[in-house]
């Protein structure tokens, strides 16, 4: 498997041997995400193949990033994913997403907003077309739903538990066996 490039042009000041300064601008092509997450220490199930045009500067203890992605042929948490580009900005405090367009499958869709570092607390806007309602992550095993959406709104409170508000519509969706249409 080909496992890509990575050029990078900046300097790295060794003088505080327990905090090194860095600045540095780094262009990946072609390269597969996996091994990138396993070296940086995360548990993340993603996959796929990077394009990354990235500023990095600060300290190994408090560093800020920006730049822009696009991941191809991959998949999150085992959803298959065509295609995510967009662009961010981390700070020790948080990361913005710009402008991010997701494509899966059927599914269409834009966020952009911010998280936090410290609580994956989460702010972000969502426009959605064709969401696939029995593809998402519902944790309550009770509740059986089936059909596509379209979705606009925002994402709040956490990561791990994001609560959306906003405007849904759907030609047909199928709740606990009950058909519902002409949801707006």
């Amino acid at each position: 498997m080909d496992q890509g490039s990575h050029v990078i042009n900046g300097i790295i000041d060794l003088n505080n041997t327990d905090n090194p300064v860095f600045d540095l601008d780094i262009k990946s092509d072609h390269v597969r995400i996996e091994p990138l997450l396993k070296t940086a220490g995360q548990d993340l199930d993603l996959t796929g193949d990077i394009d990354s045009d990235m500023h990095v500067w600060g300290t190994m203890n408090s560093f800020s990033a920006k730049g822009d992605l696009c991941l191809t042929k991959g998949s999150i948490e085992g959803y298959l994913i065509d295609k995510v580009k967009g662009s961010y900005d981390i700070d020790p405090s948080h990361l913005e997403i710009k402008n991010v367009k997701i494509a899966a499958l059927a599914t269409q869709a834009e966020l952009n907003g911010t998280m936090s570092i410290y609580d994956n607390s989460i702010d972000f806007e969502l426009d959605a077309k064709d969401l696939d309602l029995d593809r998402l992550p519902v944790s309550d095993k009770n509740y059986d739903i089936d059909g596509f959406v379209n979705a606009m709104g925002t994402l709040k409170v956490t990561l791990n538990r994001p609560v959306f508000t906003g405007d849904v519509s759907s030609d047909k969706i199928i709740a606990n066996g009950e058909s519902l249409t002409n949801i707006s």
